[in-house]
C-alpha cells in the first residue's frame, strides 16, 4: 500500500493505492497543483503484520500557469491585477506591469499574499496604459507566466493650480500643473462665475 500526504507526519493521508504484486513504484493522478506531497509505503504481508517506510523527502507537484490575467479597478496612481487559479492556496505570485504588450521593460512588480487572485500596484504614472503578467511561484522552482493581459489606462490626474494670465482686451492664457504624461490632452472651460 502506498499513501501521499501533505505533511510528513502523515496526520492526514490524502491519497492512498495498493500496488501491483512486485511494485517498486505507483503512479497518483489529479493531485493538488503546487503541493508539497509525502509517500509512505507499506509491505503487506501475507500473515497481516504490516511494514511501513518512513515518509519520503517531500517533492512538489508543478504549479501550473495562472489564466484569465487582467487589470482593473484603475485610479490615477493604482490599478488592481486579477486572475484565475487552479494552485494550491498555499501558492504565491508575482505580478508585473508593463507599459508595452512584450514587456520589454518590467514598470512594477509585486508578490501576493499566499492564495491571493488579485493585487493592487500602486505609484503608477496617471493617465498611462499598463498590461498586467502573472507568474505563479512555484515550491519546485519551475515558475509559471500567465499570458499578459489586456491593457488599461490608469486615470488622468486632475489639474492643479489652475491660473489665467497674459490677458489683453480681448483674450486671455489659461495654464495649470499636471502629473499626466506629455500625450495627455485637456480641456479648458472658461466661465464669466466663478460657480
Amino acid at each position: 500500500r502506498v499513501e501521499l500526504a501533505t505533511s510528513a507526519d502523515f496526520t492526514a493521508v490524502d491519497r492512498a493505492s495498493t500496488s501491483a504484486k512486485g511494485a517498486t513504484s505507483q503512479a497518483f493522478a489529479s493531485l493538488t497543483p503546487n503541493t508539497t506531497y509525502y509517500a509512505r509505503a507499506t509491505a503487506l504481508a501475507f500473515n497481516g503484520a504490516e511494514q511501513a517506510s518512513a515518509a519520503s523527502a517531500g517533492k512538489a507537484t508543478l504549479a501550473v500557469t495562472p489564466t484569465g490575467a487582467a487589470v482593473g479597478g484603475e485610479t490615477a496612481t493604482a490599478i488592481t491585477a486579477s486572475w484565475s487559479t487552479t494552485n494550491s492556496v498555499d501558492t504565491f505570485y508575482r505580478v508585473e506591469l508593463s507599459t508595452s504588450a512584450d514587456f520589454t521593460a518590467v514598470d512594477r512588480a509585486s508578490t501576493s499574499a499566499k492564495g491571493a487572485t488579485s493585487q493592487v500596484l500602486a505609484s503608477l504614472a496617471s493617465n498611462t496604459t499598463y498590461y498586467a503578467r502573472v507568474t505563479a511561484l512555484a515550491f519546485n522552482g519551475a515558475n509559471q507566466a500567465s499570458a499578459v493581459g489586456a491593457g488599461k489606462a490608469t486615470l488622468a490626474a486632475a489639474p492643479t493650480g489652475a491660473a489665467l494670465g497674459a490677458e489683453t482686451a480681448a483674450a486671455v492664457t489659461a495654464s495649470w500643473s499636471t502629473a499626466n504624461g506629455s500625450e495627455t490632452l485637456y480641456r479648458v472651460e472658461l466661465a464669466t462665475s466663478a460657480d
